[in-house]
């Protein structure tokens, strides 16, 4: 029997703060700062993937853009990055500076493209300017943009002359594998050939000055990031130019998670590490796990909530107590667990009773293959959704959402929808849901048919379970207050 995803992660968790509290990787730095967390992350990846199969490291690119199209791309978008720049240069333009990752979640909503994290957030920013990337870019997006693609080409410009770093960053992958070798994980588990992938130092170095330069022209009072583990060097920059960097929550947190679970012996080198020095979360659990860790203290995670989520929460229309006998089934699903979801899709189209239908929203992530094997499946009860649409309208269109690991769970519980956690490879993530009451279980696609059925002909069931979900939900998404969160959102000096 493969064992629990949750020890794997347990055990990988602990070699860090062993080798954290014992070892002394923070001392090795580059231009001041400690490349420790810009490899943390990714070496728990390997790790992961070693110990426990290959489904989490990233999922496979298949097609990647030719040189030519790339240069056409950038050639295409010169116009607006130069009007971007211009914009955010003039004196108090840029107040506030948002920062996203490539092709994040985003959505139509009223006919305009918003961000998953800055869309109903921004009329407490003062001055907001927003960075993604051009291949992201949507009609109607209405904020004033800054793109992220000239910092490969300001990268391979600048990377012969940063290769310095290289004896830095190997001189950290010899000493963690060193003691990594001796420890109750290489033990059990055994050591990947490779820990982490070389080169990232150099990358570190040159999009950190990039973003100097961006932070520079934009001189803004206050940077928020989304997702600040893999843009490290932008937190760095930021901080390095006493910009406040504080990060918006985009997903789970807990305790197993490497971007975020450092110790109370992280603490004292908090000056060199390229952390955000605030974490904004959706809600107490949340900031009650971050402060657990030992690293992250109660005053650099206040809660904001998840003004997204409470506009779409007033629109869940479909959540309402469904007709008899019509009831929509959302299952989101999870790339990493693309054949659990294959099988689980095929039995419910099995299983599930007339009168109840499957819709399937793959993860934004799923590669191509992966879609077309999900839509194969498709049936008078099954859908399969675009992976591009929108999660929350199809949250709002549905009656039940399930899924296994995935963030859209405690989404669907603060919007008050009955959820259902499912029993594949990590579920354990989820026990939180589960354990306050917020969600149901069901191991497979017959423990499904089980929860749901009884639904069709008893309305006062569907009716307790939104109200479990409705109480709980409180305690993962606190309400959002724009006038409480403008306040707390003023940049530092205003």
């Amino acid at each position: 029997m493969k064992e629990p995803s949750e020890s794997i992660r347990e055990a990988v968790r602990r070699l860090f703060l062993d080798y954290e509290q014992n070892g002394d990787p923070w001392r090795f730095r580059v231009r001041g700062w400690s490349l420790w967390p810009v490899y943390r992350f990714r070496i728990s990846l390997e790790l992961l993937a070693h110990a426990g199969g290959n489904r989490w490291t990233e999922p496979s690119v298949e097609e990647k853009p030719s040189v030519v199209g790339a240069l056409k791309d950038l050639a295409r978008c010169l116009p607006a990055e130069l009007a971007g720049l211009r914009r955010i240069s003039r004196p108090g333009e840029a107040v506030t500076f948002g920062k996203t990752g490539a092709g994040w979640r985003r959505d139509m909503v009223g006919g305009r493209m918003f961000d998953m994290s800055f869309d109903f957030l921004e009329p407490c920013l003062e001055g907001f300017a927003l960075s993604e990337a051009c291949t992201s870019r949507q009609a109607g997006n209405p904020y004033p943009v800054v793109f992220n693609e000239y910092e490969y080409t300001y990268r391979a410009l600048r990377l012969p002359c940063l290769k310095r770093a290289d004896s830095v960053e190997e001189a950290l992958l010899d000493d963690f594998a060193s003691h990594a070798g001796c420890s109750d994980f290489a033990r059990e588990y055994g050591l990947p050939e490779n820990v982490s992938r070389r080169g990232l130092a150099s990358r570190f170095l040159a999009n950190m000055e990039y973003w100097r330069r961006i932070f520079r022209l934009s001189k803004p009072e206050l940077f928020l990031i989304v997702c600040s583990y893999g843009q490290e060097h932008v937190v760095a920059a930021a901080r390095s130019l006493g910009i406040p960097t504080w990060e918006l929550q985009h997903g789970t947190i807990s305790e197993h998670h490497f971007g975020y679970n450092y110790a109370e012996s992280a603490r004292e080198h908090a000056v060199a590490l390229p952390l955000p020095t605030r974490v904004l979360t959706f809600g107490r659990y949340f900031s009650e796990v971050l402060t657990s860790c030992g690293y992250w203290r109660e005053e650099q995670v206040p809660v904001i909530g998840f003004p997204r989520l409470s506009h779409f929460k007033s629109l869940a229309e479909g959540s309402s107590s469904p007709p008899r006998g019509e009831i929509r089934i959302l299952a989101s699903t999870q790339w990493t667990l693309e054949d659990e979801y294959l099988r689980f899709v095929g039995d419910c189209e099995e299983l599930l009773p007339e009168g109840v239908r499957l819709l399937v929203k793959p993860h934004p992530r799923t590669v191509e293959r992966g879609a077309a094997r999900l839509r194969s499946l498709s049936s008078d009860k099954v859908e399969v959704l675009d992976k591009r649409s929108s999660i929350y309208d199809a949250l709002t269109a549905c009656h039940v959402h399930c899924s296994a690991y995935s963030t859209t769970l405690f989404e669907s519980v603060g919007m008050g929808i009955p959820t259902v956690v499912l029993g594949m490879e990590g579920w354990e993530n989820m026990k939180v849901l589960l354990e306050s009451g917020a969600a149901s279980f069901a191991a497979d696609a017959a423990g499904l048919r089980s929860l749901v059925e009884p639904m069709a002909d008893d309305l006062e069931q569907y009716d307790v379970m939104r109200q479990r979900a409705e109480e709980s939900g409180r305690y993962f998404y606190e309400p959002f207050e724009e006038d409480k969160v403008s306040e707390l959102l003023k940049p530092p000096g205003c």
